[in-house]
């Protein structure tokens, strides 16, 4: 007995055409494609965009790689220190703080005016634009550039932070009545603690400073923690929103020196040690 050979499908479900073998064979791609849950979601009558959720999944995967990584390490640590700080260390150290003599408080008054952002964005654009412009010497206006732009952005990134929690200053917890805690969209001042704007400043300097010249890391590091320390010594900020400002700042820091060294700009000086 001959083997019959399958019948044919029905002609309307048979693509004739190029493009109809094309969408045809597309179609079959996207279903073979389908996650399990997907089908299984289907099934029961749930509408579900398979594409929408294998972006869902690529976006998560990225997610936990970046938390698996250094960087995502130092965000766990960092969002942990804060949270005790904010729960233990804060208000006891502020009130600590509140009481110091006045020389010690007027002391880190003076210091915490090196945390200022206006000269170093004015001194590093303008010399940016000498180093471009006129001596034109592209490693030595990517270093100022470079400078400009962590201080600039890293800035941004720290007061659009600060608007969106609203954190009480420590002041607040003198005022009558007392407060202490957030206030989300705060857009005044006393309500845009967290993070601190010249702890940004000075840890984007010393990101600058030990990319540079890493050999002088303690030089740059003394300095990033004596401003950041001024701020809570003089009653404007808290120890969480300097750890805070820091990692932020970090990030952004970085982002740029990848940046910059990446399109071949030469901003070490020195070898590191």
């Amino acid at each position: 007995m001959t083997d019959m050979p399958p019948p044919s499908p029905p002609a309307s479900e048979t693509p004739h055409s190029f493009k109809d073998k094309l969408v045809h064979w597309s179609q079959t791609q996207r279903q073979m494609h389908i996650p399990p849950i997907v089908k299984s979601l289907r099934e029961l009558g749930v509408d579900v965009d398979g594409a929408a959720f294998m972006r869902f999944r690529r976006d998560g995967q990225r997610l936990i790689c970046w938390l698996q990584s250094g960087d995502g390490q130092l965000f766990g640590w960092t969002v942990l220190s804060c949270f005790l700080c904010v729960l233990f260390l804060d208000r006891p150290l502020a009130y600590w703080c509140h009481d110091l003599p006045p020389p010690i408080r007027d002391f880190f008054g003076d210091i915490t005016h090196l945390g200022k952002s206006e000269p170093y964005l004015f001194g590093g654009f303008a010399l940016f634009a000498y180093f471009r412009y006129i001596y034109r010497n592209k490693h030595l206006a990517a270093r100022a550039g470079f400078v400009f732009l962590s201080v600039a952005a890293s800035g941004i990134a720290v007061n659009i932070v600060k608007m969106i929690f609203g954190r009480a200053r420590p002041n607040m917890l003198f005022a009558d009545p007392p407060f202490y805690g957030f206030d989300p969209l705060g857009l005044t001042s006393r309500y845009q603690s967290f993070p601190s704007g010249h702890t940004s400043t000075v840890v984007a300097l010393a990101l600058c400073g030990f990319t540079f010249l890493p050999r002088l890391w303690p030089l740059w590091g003394s300095f990033a923690l004596a401003v950041a320390m001024s701020r809570v010594a003089i009653g404007s900020h808290y120890p969480a929103d300097l750890i805070s400002s820091a990692f932020i700042t970090y990030l952004v820091t970085d982002a740029i020196r990848k940046r910059l060294e990446g399109n071949g700009y030469r901003l070490r000086i020195a070898p590191a040690p």
